[in-house]
């Protein structure tokens, strides 16, 4: 295979194991690593330094179209660096992220019953409103999370909506369990309502540490995803080049 054809080859694995790597798969880190450093030592093999000189005896034309690439190269290193270098925080987030996730089907079907105990005892319209409103919540909250790490164009909006919606769970959760004037709601009084608010609380503060932790680490998110979109959008082409001498 020649020099050429092996970088088309990992220009493309290499937008793959970025985006793998960026959504938490941690093998897809050896993988990028390995093709950096593959595609970096071709790149000097492409340039024909003579050894004795330490310049490039590429044709002119050939010279040109190889420091348009070089130039490609380094600002497409720049963000696999980025994903590179983010590998701790990542990995971290992809934890934080499964485990809200797997808590969430848990909340979603407490609360749609503390929804129908509260709707079935013909409880106040406010407490009814705000026991649905939850349920839309917790399905907001698995979905934005989920776009968050996953190199969308949205992951930054996604971000923010999390964040919203997850205080705003909790702000109505309290405000169930205890009554809000803020919030113009009395105390649910059912106790089987009341007992699965206080379950939903307790599965609540096993996330919000994770929770906290995903919005505190938003900034590096942010910087991360867009990293992988840069990566996805701008692939590196790479031309037809002299090959260099043995």
């Amino acid at each position: 295979m020649s020099l050429v054809v092996e970088q088309r080859v990992l220009s493309q694995g290499l937008a793959k194991a970025a985006t793998l790597a960026a959504a938490g798969n941690s093998e897809a880190f050896v993988t990028l690593r390995k093709y950096q450093e593959e595609f970096g030592n071709n790149m000097i093999l492409l340039s024909d330094i003579d050894k004795e000189t330490g310049k490039s005896t590429l044709p002119e034309g050939a010279k040109k179209v190889y420091d348009v690439l070089n130039k490609s190269w380094k600002d497409y290193k720049g963000h696999i660096d980025t994903i590179l270098n983010s590998q701790d925080t990542i990995l971290v987030l992809s934890e934080d992220i499964k485990s809200i996730n797997e808590q969430m089907p848990d909340m979603l079907n407490a609360s749609n019953e503390v929804a129908e105990i509260l709707v079935d005892n013909n409880a106040p319209t406010r407490q009814v409103y705000l026991a649905t409103q939850q349920l839309m919540f917790i399905e907001r909250i698995s979905g934005n999370i989920s776009v968050m790490m996953s190199g969308n164009t949205d992951a930054a909006q996604s971000a923010q909506r999390f964040g919203l919606d997850t205080a705003t769970f909790k702000r109505v959760l309290d405000s169930l369990i205890n009554g809000s004037k803020m919030l113009g709601v009395g105390q649910v009084e059912d106790s089987d309502a009341e007992e699965l608010l206080v379950e939903i609380a307790t599965l609540y503060d096993e996330i919000k540490t994770k929770v906290a932790d995903i919005l505190e680490r938003s900034p590096e998110t942010f910087e991360i995803n867009n990293s992988v979109l840069s990566l996805y959008n701008n692939s590196i082409s790479v031309p037809l080049l002299t090959q260099p001498r043995n």
